[in-house]
Order: C-alpha cells, then sequence, then structure tokens
C-alpha cells in the first residue's frame, strides 16, 4: 500500500465483503494498538491514523464474516507493508 495519491493502491477497500453478517475488519500496528476498524459506513482504509500519516512499516489486519450459505465464521489475518512514499519515488 502507498498513500501517496497517485491512485494506485492508495488505500484498502472492504466495500466488497461489508455487507456479510458479522462483518468484522481491524487493522493494528506492530505493537497491537488498533489504528482503524471498517463497518458498513467507512470501509475504506486510506493508511492514516486520526487523519494523520503514518510511517512505512507492516501493519495487521483481521477480516471476518459470516458465510450466508454455511453460516460458518470465517476469520483472515493477515499483513499489510504500507510505504510511505511522494509521487517521484
Amino acid at each position: 500500500m502507498t498513500p501517496n495519491g497517485d491512485g494506485h493502491n492508495d488505500v484498502i477497500d472492504f466495500s466488497g465483503i461489508k455487507k456479510f453478517k458479522n462483518f468484522s475488519a481491524v487493522i493494528f500496528d506492530r505493537y497491537g494498538k488498533q489504528i482503524f476498524k471498517a463497518n458498513e459506513q467507512n470501509p475504506i482504509w486510506d493508511g492514516k491514523y486520526l487523519g494523520r500519516v503514518i510511517p512505512t512499516a507492516t501493519y495487521w489486519c483481521i477480516v471476518s464474516w459470516e458465510d450466508r450459505i454455511s453460516r460458518k465464521q470465517f476469520k483472515i489475518s493477515t499483513w499489510i507493508l504500507l510505504k510511505n512514499r511522494r509521487n517521484n519515488e
């Protein structure tokens, strides 16, 4: 993720799964501090915390939702490499 405003990889968008039952997406820093929590009204993370640019680092994400057919809860943990770069780098 490179949230530098160039239109490429600027955000992480959970819109495709936000309407699933029991949807949750939370992003944490390496110390476990929650820096973003997606919801139906705000499913897009712009790579900022409290409106401020955060440092280049690896962040962690936990996404969960209930499958509509099986009614099983799915949970995925993954990482996000965020690089804060200017357009000319």
